[in-house]
């Protein structure tokens, strides 16, 4: 028989391997790697999509408001060119031989040096007619529409019913007449161009 002495170790048998310890004091990403769960990948996800959801509104409310911008834009064009037209028309049908130099001041306020110089030609020709007959007229303008308008310029259809008279005549005519008025925009303002008979 065999006598083991203190310097002789007994070998470890399998049942007194130790399985490894993880130790309490490692950070728990050392200890465990662990997989993202279900949930919080959905959440992720949710939050991408909420973010995209609130980009594309965004986008879509700045398209809109550009939108209804150019839209109030282009009405405000429409309807100042309206007014103007409706204005200038009545002032070029109305007339009286006596304050002829009146009407033509009041013209030059409202048109293009362009326009008032055609004006000016037209009446060193008509103006003595007028006078010499002691003509007057009274325009009204009874419908009118905007074919286009654009930062720059319009284009405005205008129906007037004129009433004349003069001396020569027993009594007031009236006459219908559909004219065509091109305007200018310079600083904010419509300026009557051109006027034609359509």
């Amino acid at each position: 028989m065999t006598i083991a002495t203190e310097h002789e170790t007994t070998a470890p048998t399998p049942d007194d391997t130790v399985e490894p310890t993880e130790s309490p004091d490692l950070p728990a990403a050392v200890r465990r790697h662990h997989r993202p769960s279900r949930t919080t990948t959905a959440l992720t996800a949710l939050a991408v999509v909420l973010a995209l959801l609130a980009a594309g509104l965004l986008l879509g409310w700045r398209h809109s408001a550009k939108q209804v911008d150019a839209m109030r834009h282009q009405e405000a064009l429409h309807s100042t060119a309206l007014a103007a037209a409706q204005t200038y028309a009545v002032d070029l049908t109305t007339y009286d031989y006596a304050q002829l130099a009146a009407q033509q001041a009041k013209l030059a306020g409202e048109s293009t040096a362009a326009f008032q110089a055609t004006f000016a030609n037209s009446m060193k020709t008509l103006g003595p007619i007028f006078q010499q007959l002691h003509a007057t007229a009274t325009g009204k303008v009874v419908d009118v529409a905007v074919v286009d308008a654009t930062d720059k310029q319009a284009t405005v259809i205008a129906f007037v019913d004129q009433t004349a008279s003069s001396k020569q005549m027993t009594k007031p005519e009236a006459q219908s007449s559909r004219v065509k008025l091109t305007l200018v925009r310079k600083a904010g303002a419509w300026l009557l161009d051109r006027v034609d008979l359509v």
